[in-house]
């Protein structure tokens, strides 16, 4: 049913970074990568929004509350972000919930950067832990490392356990005559004969849990994308860290660009608090692009 917009305005944003820093079978994850990139966004974002950060990589950690002073944020990611062994998906949803129930409603952000862990979207506490966040009407920007990761994988750890290659894996002697050698006849050798190699995985156990978190990457890339677009955001998938950057000044401008619409529900619309509304945003003017959250929880 169509309803009148009373106001729309823009309201200094509260933007969570959530910072994955667990990802050790994901070869593709560098704490260093994610730093950079926050570090970026911080300095694209508007004077007078306020930043928080948590990093979940072994255990979650606020290591930044929230703050308007840059110098601070910064900091706290530079000295205290540290790579951890495992991706608490669950913890880190149920406190970045925590966190922004504690800012006022209508410019909430979080900026997740991961790949989604280990946990399948079946799990029923990554589903109650995702229904929550979503609650709490903030928009979501996901960078996602399942491209990047499964990527790596493939290279590490190819799809079977057998491959023919012309492509020798060298060894440290190698390496070694290439560097103090680059003109000897056995350096250019194995430079200049043309051989096919069979390559045969003998640590199977590695193989197939690096194999199957490759799989699980592929679901982590459809739950995460959801969740971006149910709350109004979008999900990057870089093929390369060098679109890092771009990505980072891409977010800004998203968060930047977000405006606050309010409008007074019809009567006959149930006003139960609690009551999660379904909405839809369009634009009069013709080539307009909006992107909106595509339900809220009425108060």
């Amino acid at each position: 049913m169509p309803q009148t917009v009373q106001s729309i305005r823009r309201l200094p944003a509260d933007v969570l970074l959530l910072l994955d820093t667990g990802g050790a079978l994901n070869p593709a994850m560098r704490t260093n990568a994610t730093r950079d990139l926050a570090l970026r966004l911080v300095s694209q974002l508007r004077a007078g929004d306020r930043i928080a950060v948590l990093q979940f990589g072994g255990r979650v950690d606020l290591i930044q509350p929230w703050t308007s002073e840059r110098n601070s944020v910064n900091h706290a990611l530079r000295t205290i972000l540290s790579s951890g062994t495992r991706t608490l998906m669950v913890e880190a949803l149920t406190a970045a919930e925590v966190e922004l129930k504690t800012t006022p409603i209508g410019n909430r952000h979080i900026v997740l950067i991961t790949d989604g862990g280990d946990l399948s979207v079946e799990n029923s506490a990554l589903r109650e832990s995702v229904a929550r966040l979503l609650s709490t009407q903030a928009t979501i920007h996901v960078l996602s490392y399942t491209s990047l990761g499964r990527k790596g994988i493939n290279k590490i750890h190819r799809q079977h356990l057998t491959t023919v290659t012309a492509n020798k894996r060298k060894s440290a002697q190698d390496i070694a005559d290439e560097i103090v050698r680059p003109n000897s006849p056995e350096a250019k050798d194995t430079k200049l004969k043309r051989k096919l190699y069979l390559v045969i995985e003998t640590d199977f156990q590695m193989w197939r849990h690096s194999r199957d978190y490759a799989k699980g990457l592929e679901k982590n890339e459809q739950w995460l994308a959801w969740l971006a677009e149910e709350s109004g955001g979008e999900m990057t998938l870089p093929r390369a860290k060098e679109e890092f950057p771009g990505e980072a000044d891409r977010m800004a401008r998203e968060i930047d660009s977000q405006y606050l619409v309010t409008y007074r529900p019809n009567r006959t619309e149930s006003s139960g608090p609690g009551e999660l509304r379904r909405i839809e945003v369009f634009p009069r003017r013709i080539g307009l692009r909006l992107r909106s959250r595509r339900s809220y929880v009425a108060r």
